[in-house]
């Protein structure tokens, strides 16, 4: 298994690797690794269909695949699916919140807040929580934000 170690992100950032972020496009917006590729995912399935379109071209360049997600998860279920498409695949071991944990001085590497699931919607690079709110995270004209929203102030609503 090829994991990014810590201070390898920014090297692939700027040298033939597709930075790949493997999290939803609405946690991109809010922050993400410099040079990263968002590939637009609303829902999981968007990401394996932007990969199965790229894939080719990707593999026939020889660039190899840096991806990360929040905690490591998606990047651990997805990175052997990516492998046998016949792509170089690395991951950023643990992911965003373990890098930030991990690397003192972020501030190169890392733009934004990056959003967590729970009540504290988002932390920055110090991993404080920021203050952002759903409204702040989700767009509500997109469908599949909207109902996170809804669903989200509904929690907030009842306390829970």
């Amino acid at each position: 298994v090829a994991v990014v170690q810590h201070h390898r992100i920014a090297l692939l950032a700027q040298g033939d690797a597709v930075v790949l972020d493997n999290r939803n496009h609405f946690e991109f917006r809010l922050g993400r690794f410099r040079g990263a590729v968002d590939p637009q995912v609303h829902n999981f399935r968007d990401f394996t269909a932007y990969v199965l379109a790229h894939a080719p071209a990707w593999r026939d360049a020889g660039r190899p695949v840096a991806m990360y997600c929040t905690g490591g998860i998606r990047c651990d279920k997805t990175a052997p699916w990516m492998r046998s498409l016949g792509l170089q695949v690395w991951q950023l071991g643990g992911g965003i919140l373990h890098y930030l944990q991990a690397v003192p001085d972020v501030a190169a590497d890392w733009q934004g807040q990056c959003f967590v699931f729970d009540r504290r919607i988002a932390l920055d690079a110090r991993l404080q929580e920021t203050g952002a709110t759903a409204a702040d995270v989700f767009d509500p004209a997109l469908p599949d934000e909207a109902w996170r929203l809804q669903r989200a102030q509904r929690l907030d609503a009842a306390g829970g």
